[in-house]
């Protein structure tokens, strides 16, 4: 567990006593959402004291891989602020434990509660606590930039020396310049995806792009602007998810010799088998099948109509079974696989 401040308007006692009071708080707050749920936590805590009008604002986010809390708070005490912060998170916990999950399908991550604080932020001009609170939930979604980088790979010519870390660096500060565009009815997490396939497409074609380190060193907000040293995504270790073709084309009764294959063969593979639909056919199978977006919605991102999505996605899966049916297929898949080198080696590739 780590906790990532942004502090505005504060000197050096005031972030003292913020930083105790909350350590106070901290320990419950970690024992509930542990006994719901054992995962990581990461807490990201925006803290505004406004002199002027003798007010503090608080604006903390609990980040789990598949769930992110956030809570907001203005009081003229701010230990106030922050007791009441955490005892709405502590509710939201209790909430979300009830909540039943669709069986049989990946966990979404929800970023429903972050939204009114990313609103706000960027209404204000307020990059930086913008990104900070947005960085751990794209984080949890890295495994999309990963999927797509997976199918790229095995043309190194067009990826280059792309990396992960570069396509959420582009992908945070798409998000940042096109905030005000983004329509609401869309959810949150499928534009941000949207916006990572984008950039994945865009940098690998060598489109000029600023960093997330340029645009960090753009004047504070405010001049007594602080924060704890800007985190890289190599801070934070990341579990890619895998696909399986079993998700992609369920019920499918010729995965016999597919499954016999060993995990890394059977990712190359299927990186390959993604990599033969075209790119519109791709994200529509993958979004349905594995993310678990509707046609309807995956249509709205895609700005196209629902019966196209659904034809692609049916035309997607009929172009995977016939592949599997290619007695030369699988021969194929492992001659790909000793090209792409091992799975450490792709990995060392991707995250230099």
């Amino acid at each position: 567990m780590n906790t990532h401040w942004v502090f505005s308007g504060c000197d050096g006692d005031d972030r003292r006593a913020v930083e105790d009071c909350w350590g106070k708080l901290r320990e419950a707050l970690l024992a509930k959402f542990e006994s719901l749920a054992p995962a990581p936590i990461e807490f990201r805590i925006a803290v505004d004291r406004d002199s002027e009008n003798d007010v503090w604002t608080v604006q903390a986010v609990l980040h789990q891989p598949s769930n992110t809390f956030a809570e907001e708070e203005t009081d003229a005490d701010v230990a106030a602020a922050l007791r009441r912060v955490s005892e709405r998170l502590a509710a939201s916990a209790d909430k979300r434990s009830r909540a039943h999950e669709e069986p049989g399908r990946r966990t979404r991550l929800d970023l429903e509660a972050l939204v009114p604080l990313l609103k706000r932020n960027h209404a204000s001009g307020r990059s930086r606590t913008f990104f900070t609170l947005l960085q751990p939930a794209l984080r949890t979604l890295a495994h999309h930039a990963h999927r797509e980088l997976e199918v790229l790979q095995l043309d190194e010519a067009t990826v280059g020396e792309l990396t992960v870390s570069e396509i959420l660096d582009e992908t945070l500060l798409r998000a940042w310049d096109r905030f005000n565009s983004w329509p609401d009815r869309l959810p949150l997490d499928l534009w941000l995806v949207s916006l990572m396939d984008e950039a994945v497409h865009d940098l690998a074609a060598h489109e000029s792009h600023e960093s997330l380190e340029d645009r960090r060193r753009i004047p504070a907000e405010t001049p007594d602007w602080d924060d704890d040293s800007p985190d890289t995504w190599s801070d934070h270790p990341t579990f890619y998810e895998t696909v399986e073709l079993g998700e992609l084309i369920p019920g499918h009764d010729g995965l016999d010799a597919w499954d016999r294959l060993d995990v890394e063969t059977r990712q190359t593979g299927t990186a390959a088998l993604l990599a033969r639909l075209p790119r519109n056919q791709r994200q529509a199978l993958v979004y349905f099948a594995v993310e678990g977006y509707e046609p309807a919605a995956i249509a709205d991102v895609q700005d196209r109509r629902v019966e196209d999505v659904q034809a692609d996605i049916d035309a997607a899966r009929q172009s995977l079974r016939l592949a599997l049916a290619d007695e030369d297929f699988l021969q194929d898949v492992e001659e790909q696989f000793e090209r792409a080198g091992t799975h450490e080696e792709r990995e060392r590739r991707r995250r230099r």
